[in-house]
Protein backbone atom coordinates (compact mmCIF):
# COMPACT_ATOMS: atom_id res chain seq x y z
CA UNK A 1 0.00 0.00 0.00
CA UNK A 2 2.81 2.40 0.66
CA UNK A 3 4.08 1.83 -2.07
CA UNK A 4 1.20 3.08 -3.92
CA UNK A 5 0.93 5.77 -2.41
CA UNK A 6 4.63 7.01 -3.61
CA UNK A 7 3.60 6.14 -7.16
CA UNK A 8 0.48 8.46 -6.26
CA UNK A 9 2.57 11.16 -5.47
CA UNK A 10 5.20 11.20 -7.90
CA UNK A 11 2.91 11.00 -10.58
CA UNK A 12 1.30 14.02 -9.39
CA UNK A 13 4.49 15.95 -8.80
CA UNK A 14 5.44 14.70 -12.83
CA UNK A 15 1.99 16.33 -14.00
CA UNK A 16 2.04 19.33 -12.43
CA UNK A 17 5.77 19.98 -13.80
CA UNK A 18 4.37 19.07 -17.33
CA UNK A 19 1.90 21.29 -16.40
CA UNK A 20 4.05 24.68 -15.80
CA UNK A 21 6.28 23.58 -18.75
CA UNK A 22 3.64 23.79 -21.01
CA UNK A 23 1.98 27.11 -20.20
CA UNK A 24 5.59 28.49 -20.01
CA UNK A 25 6.21 27.16 -23.47
CA UNK A 26 3.00 28.70 -24.47
CA UNK A 27 4.24 32.17 -23.00
CA UNK A 28 7.27 32.19 -24.29
CA UNK A 29 5.89 31.27 -27.36
CA UNK A 30 3.99 34.72 -28.01
CA UNK A 31 5.41 36.98 -29.51
CA UNK A 32 4.53 39.65 -27.48
CA UNK A 33 6.02 38.03 -24.57
CA UNK A 34 9.40 37.99 -26.41
CA UNK A 35 9.44 41.37 -26.87
CA UNK A 36 8.59 42.18 -23.34
CA UNK A 37 11.55 41.80 -20.70
CA UNK A 38 9.49 42.62 -17.69
CA UNK A 39 7.07 39.93 -18.26
CA UNK A 40 9.98 37.45 -18.67
CA UNK A 41 10.72 38.40 -15.38
CA UNK A 42 7.86 37.75 -14.04
CA UNK A 43 6.81 34.40 -15.92
CA UNK A 44 10.29 33.79 -13.89
CA UNK A 45 9.78 34.43 -10.56
CA UNK A 46 6.95 31.86 -10.50
CA UNK A 47 4.61 35.19 -9.90
CA UNK A 48 0.84 34.93 -12.25
CA UNK A 49 1.94 36.44 -15.11
CA UNK A 50 -1.70 37.94 -15.97
CA UNK A 51 -2.00 39.73 -12.71
CA UNK A 52 0.55 43.09 -13.97
CA UNK A 53 -1.01 45.85 -12.11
Amino acid sequence: MKKSGTLIILFMIALTFSVIVYFRYIYNDSPFIENNPEINEVLESGNNPIDLD
